[in-house]
């Protein structure tokens, strides 16, 4: 299987450099079935693996001190530094290293790139119609009561001056990709050629000379969409001039006041409209209306690929004792109980994560967590509905640790049906009406000793339905009224008597 890097070169030769694909298989010196392979290749998103074993490399406790002897050379003379064959004489005689040559060689070269970055030459600044800048920029909203601090995506067509707008709580590969997407959809089209800062996301490292290391992720993304990257030189912003003014432009125009977004997905949809409806005004040096140039960026585009791009990162990860787990080292999320201490795999996308079991089956779908903060989201229903079911699993499961205390010592001190009673109730209530409701409702229930389930379901419904309390009847001691509350039968003995005489 070739390498992210020789399929990048591949493919351009072919669509860039227009060589056949019989001088590419000549040029690189590769079978014409797999040049074919690649260059015909029109998804490339990376398959979700089932669970297998991962080696470990005979190289690894190695790493660290080769990386001090390439660092080390720093400071000494260009011919006496180490080359790969003295590395792996040195392991093998300092430190008994049994492993190949070609091991030792490949991370010496890979390593010695990294420790020894350059600089990148200069790159020429040429913008054609149909060509696109992107850059991320600062941006401010309102989310579910809070201000958000979050970012915006930002691209802009430098030949017609149009341009478009995403937000998101991140800047990451996936609030990238996603953003990216939602506009090539929205515009019908690739850009033949985009323009990128040096973005973590994209950019592994700098080469000397110029060329860029890239991601594996940007690769199969920049492959999927067959669109040509372009990079600026370092602290180059005017290479892209056109959308770091853009960032400016939108934000004042379109985020200000600070927006409330309920929900992302959708605010970002209702953006797109917004940025069409402002391209109805005059180019600022071309006079002509930005909507008419923008329509000759339009028929310079690429189709878009009939094969779904997914921009989730796939990551395996090991649930804890109560089945959560973490990601950033700071954000906690839940899957289930039953899959603790087992392998899950996630899909995390820029606004939400997937959980997946190991035949790939979803467990639970999580709103991404942002922030500088640690932070815990836990999805209830799975918990609850196994827990009601198994009762006497509820002892080892952990549960007891995520719920508030006083409800904690509650749940401790009743039998085993009662709980089982209470977890089942507690499923339902929060299907339907949140955890929060669940946690209320349960509290009033052990507070009034209520444990049955039909009794807290006719609890529930009583506080849904808001009943009316009826006050209760007071009498009076009082004689004097007591008197005058005293019936008068002879009222009845008439009655009578008159009924009777009309038979």
């Amino acid at each position: 299987m070739l390498t992210m890097t020789q399929i990048n070169y591949i493919r351009n030769l072919y669509f860039n450099e227009g060589k056949t694909k019989t001088e590419i298989s000549r040029i690189t010196k590769l079978d014409i079935k797999t040049v074919r392979k690649y260059i015909e290749k029109q998804d490339f998103n990376l398959e979700i693996s089932k669970p297998h074993n991962f080696g470990i490399s005979i190289l690894d406790p190695f790493k660290e001190i080769i990386d001090k002897w390439i660092e080390d050379d720093k400071i000494m003379r260009k011919k006496q530094r180490h080359t790969a064959t003295k590395i792996y004489d040195r392991l093998r005689n300092e430190y008994l290293y049994n492993g190949s040559y070609r091991t030792v060689a490949d991370y010496f070269k890979t390593r010695k790139k990294d420790i020894w970055n350059q600089s990148a030459s200069a790159i020429p600044l040429q913008h054609k119609m149909g060509e696109m800048q992107v850059d991320f920029g600062a941006i401010q909203f309102w989310s579910k009561s809070e201000l958000i601090n979050g970012f915006s995506l930002n691209v802009t067509f430098p030949f017609s001056n149009a341009g478009y707008l995403q937000i998101f709580r991140g800047e990451n590969q996936q609030c990238l990709f996603e953003g990216l997407i939602n506009i090539f959809k929205y515009i019908n089209g690739i850009p033949k050629k985009i323009w990128f800062d040096n973005m973590s996301t994209a950019v592994k490292k700098i080469l000397k000379g110029g060329e860029r290391e890239l991601t594996d992720e940007f690769s199969r993304f920049k492959n999927h969409f067959n669109f040509d990257a372009v990079f600026c030189n370092p602290a180059s912003g005017n290479e892209k001039g056109s959308v770091e003014n853009k960032v400016g432009y939108l934000r004042r125009n379109l985020l200000v006041p600070a927006p409330v977004v309920d929900n992302i997905k959708q605010f970002n949809e209702a953006l797109l409209e917004l940025c069409y409806q402002d391209l109805n005004r005059a180019h600022y040096i071309k006079g002509d209306l930005i909507l008419e140039l923008h329509k000759l960026d339009k028929e310079n585009l690429l189709s878009i690929p009939n094969t779904e791009f997914d921009p989730a990162l796939i990551k395996i990860l090991k649930a804890d004792k109560c089945g959560r787990f973490t990601l950033e080292g700071k954000f906690r999320y839940s899957s289930a109980p039953k899959f603790a201490g087992e392998n899950l795999r996630l899909k995390i996308g820029a606004t939400e994560v997937t959980v997946l079991d190991s035949n790939l089956n979803e467990i639970v779908i999580h709103e991404r967590l942002y922030g500088d903060l640690p932070k815990d989201v836990i999805n209830w229903l799975p918990y609850l509905t196994q827990l009601s079911r198994h009762p006497r699993a509820i002892k080892y499961s952990g549960i007891y640790e995520l719920f508030p205390c006083k409800i904690t010592e509650q749940l401790k001190n009743l039998s085993e049906e009662k709980e089982k009673q209470i977890f089942k109730f507690m499923a339902e209530v929060t299907e339907d009406k949140g955890f929060e409701k669940a946690l209320e409702i349960i509290d009033e229930c052990l507070e009034k000793d209520i444990s049955s389930l039909d009794n807290m379901k006719m609890y529930l419904k009583s506080k849904l339905d808001n009943y009316p309390k009826v006050e209760s009847l007071k009498i009076s001691n009082n004689p004097l009224i007591m008197k005058e509350l005293s019936p008068n039968i002879g009222i009845y003995d008439a009655l009578l008597k008159n009924l009777g005489e009309v038979n």
